[in-house]
């Protein structure tokens, strides 16, 4: 039994050729994660948050403990060197250490490496088991995980993957306030980049209502920006789920040479 969608927000189901994600994208969700994951009865469930959201968020946190009284709860630090073999060998002795089973559920609460991380997890453990995604960046959010994740290996980023994807992935913007500016710039590369790739309109929505130097972007329209970020993602995932046909390449315009260069500075970033 699953819930009613929440109101006031917005909602993509995207149809993949073996599953189907839904997406929510709206504002005060947290109390309705929490009922209609209940909702789904799942036999356990096992979760994965980010440290850093984790020591924000306390009080969520123990709701958390809670209401879903999860087997497990493991905190990943949002770094590349976590999206490794080596650690997924631990989290697969925990989580069979619980017995999590074909009827368990994982979610991921984080960015983008939490994400990456628990959806290709999730994608292996028994052939595949329910995965449901919160995430909490603008990055993860506005360029969220549409039938694609994956862990690197050594220098090689992205390197072991699978198309999967999470079946429910819900956008809390009210995450977004906690945010530091940077966060907010570095998710919003990705927002205008899929206006650049295919979608004019949304370009010049962004152009109105973008302001300079971020001024006031805790007032952004962010269910809206969002929501028409992720319809032009959706849009060509759909077109070319398994990447073969140039249609999904265009999202990685400009991550094959990010890449190159994170590969060949061992993600060691320049102080700022």
């Amino acid at each position: 039994m699953f819930l009613k969608k929440p109101k006031d927000s917005r909602y993509i189901d995207v149809k993949l050729p073996d599953q189907k994600q839904e997406i929510i994208i709206g504002s005060d969700l947290k109390e309705w994660i929490l009922k209609e994951v209940s909702s789904r009865e799942y036999f356990n469930i096992i979760i994965f948050i980010d440290k850093n959201f984790a020591s924000i968020h306390r009080d969520w946190l123990l709701r958390i403990k809670n209401v879903l009284s999860p087997n497990d709860i493991i905190f990943i630090e949002a770094s590349e060197k976590s999206k490794s073999l080596e650690f997924l060998n631990s989290v697969l002795e925990r989580c069979f250490k619980f017995g999590v089973n074909r009827r368990s559920c994982i979610i991921a609460i984080g960015g983008g490496i939490v994400g990456d991380i628990v959806g290709f997890f999730a994608s292996v453990y028994m052939r595949g088991i329910d995965f449901i995604f919160i995430p909490t960046t603008l990055m993860a959010q506005a360029d969220t995980i549409i039938y694609k994740v994956a862990i690197s290996y050594k220098l090689l980023k992205n390197l072991v993957g699978s198309f999967y994807s999470p079946v429910l992935t819900i956008c809390d913007i009210d995450f977004l306030q906690t945010l530091p500016k940077s966060e907010i710039a570095l998710g919003l590369s990705e927002v205008i980049k899929h206006a650049l790739i295919d979608s004019p309109l949304f370009l010049r929505y962004l152009k109105k209502n973008l302001h300079p130097e971020l001024t006031d972007w805790k007032e952004y329209p962010w269910k809206e920006i969002i929501y028409k970020s992720l319809i032009v993602k959706s849009k060509l995932v759909t077109k070319d789920p398994f990447d073969k046909n140039e249609f999904h390449k265009g999202l990685s315009y400009g991550h094959t040479f990010a890449n190159a260069f994170e590969s060949l500075s061992k993600c060691q970033y320049p102080q700022t």
